[in-house]
């Protein structure tokens, strides 16, 4: 369902961001049609069903501006759309944008957009309706779509994620009326993420349960929009709130029930300016023009009082005269939840003696009390190619002597070891980190890690991060299920023909006395299975991604009462609710 809200007010933002020089004629369709990773296309046959989409807005041209935002997908390439909002404004005043604003909450979603946009027209897509008309390169947009649109024709004239944002580019955007060729004409390939076929219902495997089922509580103060990186751990619920990003931290009743409203976490100011050496008031300046963000990212209770939890803040320093650089570096943040002032900020490391990782991975991310050691996901190259270096280019064999999936940092918080390595279903088919998704836990010594797509489970002991006591397989998968389009081979588009052939995927992993849990993704089925401390399989259980008629997100797997249950989330257009799985 679609909402359309009118406002009555446009403000000129007053900073431009100045990028690469671009040519007098830009060939937009041409230039969207070479990014690699992000792409949009109209499907043949939809100019109705386009036309229907933007019928309720107030904006009467024929031609259209749009900006397609997945909201806090990619926040900090949400500060592109108020540039090229001026952009167009000082050509095209009578013209003004429209926002496509893409978020499951409509509430939030509103509350967010008035925050941060400036928009006469913002059509509220709760559930993807425009994917009805448009197709794209993944399996939903992830970062902001510049798009042109002619409604009377209902036909999508150019869309794509442009690097070069100026005059130039406003310009051609401006001059540009030739239709952009259908989805399939140039491009296919969208991920579908539709469950394959399989007998995962047909009664051979034993079904979890329905252990509990509760409603996170939301209100006008914290409205729940987006449940993102979830963790139940000592009693106590923790995610990432999409939308309002901060930890937002609920108490788990006695009985596992009910949920209670504990408290939203964040960065303070000096915190989120730890690592900003350009002048804070500029600093602020940028912030109040989202074009700098501080992100809250995982946390987890480590004991009944403290809770800790990662954080992405800015990373601002002048380089040759007035030029800045920006990226974003890890923190971890430890916090006594009773006491506000008790409270540890510890900024990252970033290389040190481990300099061959040049990408961290600040979502993904792992502390151990009983080692007190801290765990960070590790990548080669950024995001997963760097073709220029051999050797931290995939198609090297060089690459993969050393491909660790985890930096480990000690009490003083130093990087101190890797633990971890690329399966050789990567190696195999010469993907380095490309489809990894890296988990980790521990228990007491031991340490279990795995790279989340080759179906391996690595076992260490902590005294020795080299070399694993053994692995057990979750899953098979091999180079032989897999086609290979040669003609891709060393090319950045190579790894993305596999993308239908990478679903199965181990979710999460859990630890206890006498045993190793895991949850994974096989085939569309989702299985809680049971091994030894040796390895051995002991039990599987299949986890229903439904309940009613409701769609269940399962997140991972958690220790409540003594049991090791399987959690799950589902949005009723009106609420967030959990369940727990025996």
């Amino acid at each position: 369902m679609k909402t359309i809200i009118i406002k009555t007010t446009f403000i000129l933002l007053a900073l431009f961001l100045v990028l690469d020089a671009a040519e007098a004629q830009m060939n937009l369709n041409e230039i969207a049609d070479a990014e690699p990773f992000h792409k949009v296309a109209q499907i043949k046959g939809t100019e109705n069903l386009l036309r229907d989409y933007f019928s309720g807005i107030s904006n009467e041209n024929d031609t259209l501006y749009v900006v397609l935002c997945p909201l806090m997908f990619c926040p900090r390439c949400e500060a592109e759309i108020g540039v090229v909002q001026e952009l167009l404004y000082m050509r095209k005043p009578d013209n003004p944008m429209v926002m496509i604003a893409s978020s499951p909450n409509e509430q939030a979603a509103r509350k967010y957009v008035a925050k941060k946009f400036y928009f006469e027209d913002v059509i509220y897509d709760t559930d993807l309706s425009f994917k009805s008309f448009l197709a794209f390169r993944t399996e939903e947009p992830r970062i902001p779509f510049i798009m042109k649109i002619d409604r009377k024709s209902g036909r999508l004239l150019t869309g794509g994620d442009y690097i070069v944002i100026n005059d130039e580019f406003a310009d051609a955007l401006i001059r540009h009326t030739e239709p952009m060729p259908y989805y399939g004409e140039l491009w296919e390939g969208t991920i579908s993420f539709q469950p394959a076929a399989s007998d995962c219902e047909d009664g051979h495997y034993k079904k979890a349960e329905l252990f509990s089922r509760m409603m996170v509580p939301s209100d006008s103060n914290t409205i729940v929009s987006n449940i993102t990186f979830p963790k139940i751990s000592k009693g106590y619920l923790s995610f990432t709130d999409e939308l309002d990003n901060s930890i937002y931290l609920y108490s788990l009743s006695e009985n596992a029930d009910n949920l209670s409203f504990v408290g939203r976490f964040v960065p303070n100011e000096s915190e989120e300016l730890a690592f900003v050496s350009i002048e804070h008031e500029k600093y602020f300046q940028l912030r109040a023009n989202n074009m700098v963000l501080a992100m809250c990212l995982t946390g987890s209770m480590i004991n009944p009082d403290t809770l800790v939890f990662s954080v992405s803040v800015p990373n601002l320093k002048y380089k040759e005269g007035n030029n800045m650089a920006y990226s974003n570096a890890p923190a971890v943040i430890f916090q006594n939840i009773h006491n506000e002032k008790m409270r540890e900020f510890i900024p990252m490391e970033l290389f040190g003696s481990i300099d061959s990782i040049t990408y961290i991975g600040h979502e993904s991310f792992y502390y151990s009390e009983k080692l007190d050691l801290l765990f960070f996901a590790s990548f080669k190259g950024y995001p997963y190619f760097e073709l220029t270096n051999e050797h931290q280019n995939p198609f090297e064999e060089c690459f993969y002597k050393e491909t660790p999936l985890y930096t480990v940092y000690d009490t003083d918080k130093k990087p101190v070891g890797r633990i971890g390595q690329l399966g050789q279903i990567h190696m195999d088919l010469h993907l380095g980190y490309a489809y990894c998704n890296p988990k980790i836990t521990s228990h007491g010594s031991t340490i279990a890690v795995t790279d989340g797509t080759s179906g391996i489970l690595s076992i260490y002991d902590n005294n020795d991060w080299g070399k694993p006591l053994s692995t057990l397989e979750v899953f098979n998968v091999s180079a032989d299920d897999f086609t290979i389009d040669s003609t891709l081979y060393g090319t950045e588009e190579y790894a993305y023909q596999f993308q239908d052939n990478f679903q199965d995927l181990i979710v999460d992993i859990l630890i206890d006395e006498t045993s190793i849990y895991t949850l994974s993704i096989e085939s569309g089925c989702c299985f809680k299975k049971t091994f030894d401390r040796d390895g051995n399989l002991k039990n599987t259980i299949l986890v229903p991604n439904m309940i009613e008629s409701h769609q269940l997100e399962i997140t991972g797997l958690c220790l409540v009462k003594n049991k090791v249950l399987a959690v799950g989330f589902y949005y009723d257009k009106e609420k967030h609710n959990m369940v727990l799985l025996d």
